[in-house]
């Protein structure tokens, strides 16, 4: 790892898509380094799973940290004790059971049967396009989706305004109920 990162100094960006197995051991080289670049961080969370940080971090993460009531539910039928940090890490994953639960959501409505793959993958194409965006919508806790031609046309776009007090004079920028339609 030392022969790809000793050129890095503070004036540089290390951008990662890493897992835990290589996320530690790059953290505790660049705890050690002197005049370490700063760690742009594109997958999963360090909180508690890296335990020292002397070097500057952007993570990019899920919108908030807080552990929304289903999650809570489900941990505590879990049986396990687990900590908040641990509670964080798995809340991080949790968005890939967002497409397991619009499939079953799916399945359900339209009282799918398991009879062949070819029908059933048939079958689902109808029940995912049936969740039209004018009858039925399927929200879920990340993500939103509604189907026409078998394409997701709930896009999630955020939209951030810059406060007035942060625009100069000759920003023509709209105002913020303009957004609203």
């Amino acid at each position: 790892m030392s022969t790809l990162l000793d050129g890095l100094t503070d004036k540089d960006l290390l951008i990662t898509d890493i897992g835990v197995r290589v996320l530690k051991p790059l953290c505790n080289y660049l705890n050690e380094k002197n005049s370490p670049p700063t760690l742009i961080k594109l997958f999963g969370s360090i909180d508690g799973v890296i335990k020292k940080v002397n070097f500057p971090v952007l993570e990019v993460a899920a919108i908030d940290k807080f552990i929304d009531m289903d999650m809570q539910a489900l941990f505590q039928a879990s049986g396990f004790e687990l900590t908040e940090g641990e509670k964080i890490i798995i809340g991080d994953a949790t968005w890939r059971l967002e497409y397991i639960l619009l499939l079953a959501y799916a399945a359900r409505k339209a009282n799918l049967v398991f009879t062949s793959k070819d029908q059933l993958l048939k079958d689902m194409a109808i029940a995912l396009n049936n969740i039209d965006g004018d009858k039925d919508i399927f929200i879920g806790n990340q993500y939103m989706f509604a189907f026409n031609k078998n394409e997701n046309i709930l896009k999630l776009t955020y939209l951030y305004q810059i406060p007035p007090s942060l625009q100069s004079d000759h920003d023509n920028l709209p105002s913020r109920s303009s957004f609203f339609f």
